[in-house]
């Protein structure tokens, strides 16, 4: 199952007329009754780790069941895809994602569409300059390109690898698209959790919030990359000072990203 799921766990084959107490564990080896679960069946309430059962089945003399596992699926498997979120049914769309990168890191692609179980969405593979590597603490520049100049634009990234994009971690939102790059800074968290995760980016007519990863929209695209949160290189004196990188002229009133 997945982090958030419940289950409904039975006995098969106890001694009719026998007591039952379900207790938990989180190692086999220290086990804790569940207050209330009682009956031969126990509907776990939303399980975020992975944990042990077994019954305590009493007639005069006491005996337990054998300890059944309950493990949670690997993230990968737990997110929200097609064709529960929708997006457009061609590769005609108005309201597509034609460019999506990670300044300073390999991740860069364009103009890729996949009509996936009937929808727009791409998974990509994790390899080359379809995946980055992140540090905690981190600010980044994410470089997101839509065809549309009506259309709205909104990136998640699982940062905790729980196989759920919560509202918390939405690293972007764009109410207007302009048919050009849109540039947005993101900071990995100091307690992103180390290893794979996936960073979604998603496009449509109108628009998201950061409720919005698993949605179901009638028009855009969904795109799903996987990226790589790793620990940052101990200092060393005398520390590099890096360049700042951005455009030395702009005009009056514009902004600018400077990383």
């Amino acid at each position: 199952l997945c982090a958030g799921d419940s289950e409904t766990l039975y006995i098969n084959g106890a001694t009719l007329g026998s007591s039952y107490q379900w207790q938990s564990s989180t190692d086999t080896l220290t086990w804790t009754d569940i207050p209330g679960a009682v009956n031969t069946a126990y509907s776990t309430p939303a399980v975020f780790d992975s944990g042990y059962y077994r019954v305590k089945v009493k007639c005069t003399d006491s005996v337990y069941t054998p300890v059944f596992s309950l493990h949670l699926n690997a993230p990968a498997v737990c997110y929200c895809t097609e064709p529960s979120i929708g997006g457009a049914s061609t590769c005609a769309s108005t309201y597509l994602i034609n460019s999506v990168s990670i300044t300073g890191t390999p991740l860069s692609t364009s103009n890729v569409c996949n009509i996936t179980n009937g929808f727009a969405y791409t998974q990509f593979a994790d390899t080359g300059s379809n995946t980055a590597s992140l540090y905690p603490t981190l600010t980044y520049s994410i470089n997101v390109a839509c065809m549309s100049i009506y259309g709205g634009a909104g990136g998640w990234m699982d940062f905790n690898q729980d196989g759920i994009f919560e509202p918390s971690e939405n690293i972007f939102l764009s109410p207007n698209t302009t048919g050009g790059v849109q540039s947005f800074l993101f900071t990995v968290p100091t307690n992103a959790t180390y290893g794979s995760t996936t960073m979604r980016i998603r496009s449509n007519y109108y628009g998201f919030t950061n409720a919005d990863a698993c949605s179901y929209f009638y028009e855009g695209e969904t795109e799903d990359y996987t990226v790589n949160i790793i620990q940052a290189p101990p200092c060393t004196d005398p520390p590099a000072a890096g360049a700042i990188q951005g455009m030395n002229n702009i005009c009056p009133g514009d902004s600018e990203i400077l990383t």
